[in-house]
C-alpha cells in the first residue's frame, strides 16, 4: 500500500456508496457497499485482517468511489456491478444468485 493511496482514503467522504478496489491493471478485485465511505476503507488497513483480505489488500492500487443518496442506492449499485465485473474476491454473488429476490 503505498502512501499516496493512504492520502487518498482519507480524504473520503462519510458518505453512502460504493467502493471498487482495484489492481495495478485497473482490474476490480473487490466491489463493496458503505454507509459511510471513508469509514468502511479505511476499517481495512486499521486492524488485522484474514489472510484472504490481506492478500487481496497487497494486490490493491487504486480505489474508486461512487457516492450514492442512500445505503439502500448503494446496496443495488453493488449488486449490479459485482454481477457485471465479478472481481476474484466477491464471492457472495459469483454464482448468480442474489439476496434482493
Amino acid at each position: 500500500m503505498n502512501n499516496q493511496l493512504i492520502s487518498k482514503i482519507k480524504k473520503f467522504p462519510d458518505t453512502p456508496g460504493v467502493y471498487i478496489m482495484r489492481d495495478s491493471r485497473r482490474r476490480p478485485l473487490y466491489i463493496g457497499k458503505a454507509s459511510s465511505l471513508r469509514r468502511r476503507v479505511i476499517s481495512y488497513f486499521q486492524r488485522p485482517q484474514e489472510t484472504r483480505i490481506e492478500q487481496m489488500l497487497a494486490q490493491v492500487s487504486n480505489i474508486d468511489l461512487q457516492k450514492t443518496d442512500s445505503v439502500i442506492e448503494a446496496l443495488f449499485l453493488e449488486n449490479d456491478l459485482i454481477k457485471k465485473y465479478q472481481p476474484k474476491y466477491n464471492v457472495r454473488l459469483k454464482d448468480d444468485k442474489t439476496f434482493l429476490g
